[in-house]
């Protein structure tokens, strides 16, 4: 019976060449981007799942709290590991601090590594993560202070021995030598904790200590002042969150005392939401994995009505078909089987083809997504992935065509008396509404999409950030900055020069509440992000200054502060500013200056208090501006500068521009991956009205040449056929409009600088879906119209 069953619906299949292909490129196409996205989809999920005891692991995020704000850090200060050994719910906890851009190499020098970045980690750090060891002892890797587990990718570039070889080997970072005591496999693409070697955090307390510590506190476990370290806690199963939190932050306010300024307490962040879930609450990146997921289940939805669309549509051809089966014995249900397996075995060649234009754009996705997903029949969780698409979009559009093409009647069809319910379509019609709707709200959050990175592009961030240069300036060249300043100043190419704290210009971090005033009124304090910078700083990158003047490059400059104006505004100080007292880092001083706003961060965020001191020698970035359309000669004029200064790194330079890419690149590739969907959709949505458009004239072909015979002309027929169609579409935009102005309305609340909700978009959208819609829909009636009349009514 089943091999009966599989003959005729392959017969059925063929004799339909048209309609097939046009099911099975439509299910194919959505199934493949589908696949895709859930592949991806899955990976956002999967961050930090892999470690054995995951569900246990909580980050400790730090609060400060006033009356008018709250800041909350991923990090912590060093005594929480103190705190956390009489707190009975705390299994265990692990302390992290992260350097970057370390240099490693072997024992005698010759193979130098740059930019490494190394975790400095408490002697359980194997225990709470799950860094499989390939060799060495996990018990012993983290005992010595001068010990060194690296990852393997790392061992690999600096040895050129096996591995196994390789533990009990020295290495040099930083002008200490190190002793390998293990190898790691190589980190996980989906970890939040990347490394590419791990070091004691006894050899970094050491450290602290050997330096004079952190003013009155002289260790690590006693510095309550330095919030610097990725701390994790291991719970015991069944333990309170909320009791450990609470346990360890009431340790904390025993040893800071009474502070006025901020109410300051731990809370417990699960590791696993860590990856799309910011320590303050943000979940913009949670947002869009879920405004993908929802995207994929469009995708299949619009695949699936395609499907059902066509299948009903030929229901009247297969009528007759039907009755005469059962009148020779065919029951209901052998019937709905038979249409079932055409689905299936329809279903079959569309996954297979998936397949395929999976493997052939999976690098194009990848390059589109900046990912490295890769797609392989023997990963089960691909198999998984391909399942769940693959069988819900096979119930969602085989059970209704099945159940209404096994219901007709055999002496009703016999007779050409089907229900007028098929034959008015109006299912077929309010799919098509629903199908189009799906598309066009897509095609709006493209068009407001990419206008909102146009404009966080073109927006006044407050200062110039064309043809600037940053270069890392090494031990050497900080001990002859004027000179190389002076050399550089001196270049026809290069238009200002100045040294600052600042490493990157679209994520200045570095904040503190160490911040006093004259009249501070009782929890008031502001966190307040803190710059190193000289004199050239300002005129360097084109800053406004509103008030006062810039820094004079003199001994005074050490009790002068510059402000912007968010900082004089959240301290509450009156006008004038200029002249008056204040108190930074417990070093009095005055404000000479007030700086207009400037971004200083991702345009999603609003500006913040920001101060400019210059009493700390922290010299860490030289800013070079160069002349519009000179600068490969800057460039040159730089790496020949720093030749004479030679450090333990090499001249690198990245420009201020490259950064901001960088930091909206998660941004545009949504709006590029979006343009991708809107495209897909209307594609796939094209199909269905290209085939209910061709069935349409195929049933109509004897109307359309008698009215060609009355005297009808092409425009007129084409109007005909096409008008019902556009109809839809009408009503598509008319419901997708309000949907797609929540759903944006919702995406710009993220963004603290952000574009109108311009109406324009959403006349632009349905323009561009009726164009779409007429040119699918009237390929196909100007192709009736056209046709000889004869043809059609030779029958009749």
């Amino acid at each position: 019976m089943f091999k009966l069953y599989l003959k005729s619906a392959f017969r059925n299949l063929w004799n339909r060449k048209f309609y097939s292909f046009l099911n099975i490129l439509g299910l194919a196409v959505g199934l493949a981007t589908s696949i895709m996205l859930l592949m991806w989809v899955q990976n956002e999920w999967s961050f930090d799942k892999f470690h054995e005891q995951a569900e246990n692991i909580y980050r400790i995020n730090s609060h400060f709290k006033t009356e008018t704000e709250e800041n909350v850090w991923g990090t912590a200060p060093g005594p929480v590991k103190v705190y956390a050994r009489d707190i009975p719910e705390i299994k265990k906890l692990v302390r992290i601090n992260f350097a970057s851009g370390v240099t490693i190499s072997d024992k005698a020098s010759e193979r130098k590594f740059y930019n490494n970045k190394v975790a400095m980690a408490d002697e359980n750090f194997f225990d709470v993560f799950s860094f499989p060891f390939l060799y060495g002892n996990k018990e012993e890797a983290m005992a010595d202070p001068y010990s060194v587990v690296l990852t393997r990718k790392t061992a690999e570039k600096i040895f050129k021995s096996d591995l196994e070889e390789i533990v009990g080997k020295q290495l040099i970072s930083n002008g200490e030598t190190f002793n390998i005591k293990g190898i790691i496999q190589d980190i996980p693409k989906n970890s939040t904790l990347q490394f590419d070697a791990v070091i004691p955090m006894s050899y970094y307390a050491a450290m602290f200590k050997a330096g004079g510590g952190n003013g009155q506190w002289k260790t690590i476990d006693t510095d309550v002042g330095n919030y610097t370290f990725s701390s994790f806690v291991e719970l015991s199963n069944n333990a309170s969150v909320s009791n450990a939190a609470n346990k360890m932050s009431s340790k904390l306010k025993n040893a800071i005392g009474d502070n006025g300024d901020f109410n300051i307490f731990f809370s417990l962040q699960p590791l696993k939401d860590i990856h799309l879930i910011s320590a303050d609450g943000n979940s913009s990146s949670a947002t869009q994995v879920n405004i993908i997921m929802l995207v994929v289940i469009m995708l299949l939805a619009i695949a699936s009505i395609n499907y059902i669309n066509i299948s009903t549509a030929q229901a009247i051809k297969r009528a007759k078909e039907v009755s005469v089966r059962k009148i020779i014995g065919a029951n209901k249900h052998q019937l709905f089987l038979q249409f079932l397996l055409e689905t299936t075995l329809l279903f079959a060649f569309a996954i297979i083809l998936a397949m395929a234009l999976i493997y052939l754009l999976m690098p194009v996705y990848n390059f589109i997504a900046d990912n490295e997903l890769a797609f392989s029949i023997f990963d089960s969780s691909v198999w998984k992935i391909t399942g769940i698409s693959f069988f819900a979009t096979l119930i969602a559009s085989s059970i209704y065509p099945a159940l209404l093409l096994s219901s007709f009647k055999p002496i009703e069809s016999l007779r050409g008396r089907i229900k007028s319910g098929v034959k008015s379509g109006t299912l077929r019609k309010g799919l098509v509404v629903l199908q189009f709707s799906m598309a066009i709200i897509l095609l709006i959050a493209t068009l407001f999409m990419s206008q909102q990175m146009e404009y966080m592009k073109n927006r006044d961030l407050g200062y110039s950030k064309e043809n600037v240069v940053m270069v890392p300036l090494n031990s050497e060249a900080r001990k002859h900055l004027d000179a190389l300043k002076n050399t550089l100043n001196n270049n026809d190419a290069i238009e200002n020069t100045a040294v600052t704290s600042v490493t990157d210009f679209s994520d200045i971090d570095g904040s503190t509440g160490d911040l006093d005033w004259p009249g501070k009124p009782k929890n008031s304090s502001i966190i307040i992000t803190q710059v190193y910078a000289e004199k050239d700083f300002i005129p360097t990158m084109k800053i406004e200054l509103l008030e006062g003047h810039n820094f004079f490059g003199t001994p005074a400059d050490s009790s002068s502060f510059i402000l912007n104006e968010t900082a004089v505004r959240q301290m509450g100080l009156q006008k004038p500013y200029v002249g008056q007292e204040i108190s930074f880092h417990s070093k009095k001083g005055k404000i000479i200056g007030v700086a207009k706003d400037f971004n200083f961060k991702h345009l999603r965020e609003k500006v913040s208090p920001l101060i400019l001191f210059s009493f700390w020698n922290i010299k860490n970035q030289l800013i070079v501006r160069t002349k519009a359309g000179q600068e490969d000669k800057a460039i040159a004029a730089l790496a020949s500068a720093f030749e004479k200064y030679p450090g333990e790194e090499p001249f690198s330079y990245s420009f201020i521009d490259d950064q901001f890419d960088t930091r909206y690149k998660a941004d545009e590739q949504s709006e590029t991956l979006f343009e991708v969907f809107a495209g897909i959709a209307i594609f796939i949505s094209c199909l269905g009205l290209f085939g209910l458009s061709t069935y349409t004239a195929q049933t109509r072909k004897k109307e359309i040449g008698v009215r060609k015979v009355l005297g009808a002309n092409v425009a007129t027929i084409v109007s005909l056929l096409s008008k019902d169609f556009l109809k839809l579409v009408l009503i598509a935009i008319i419901i997708a409009s309000p949907v797609a102005w929540w759903c944006m309305k919702e995406w710009l609340q993220g963004f603290a600088y952000r574009i109108n909700l311009d109406w324009t978009f959403f006349l632009i959208a349905g323009f561009i879906a009726i164009l779409i819609a007429l040119f699918t829909v009237s390929f196909q009636a100007i192709k009736a119209a056209i046709s000889n009349p004869a043809k059609s009514l030779r029958t009749e």
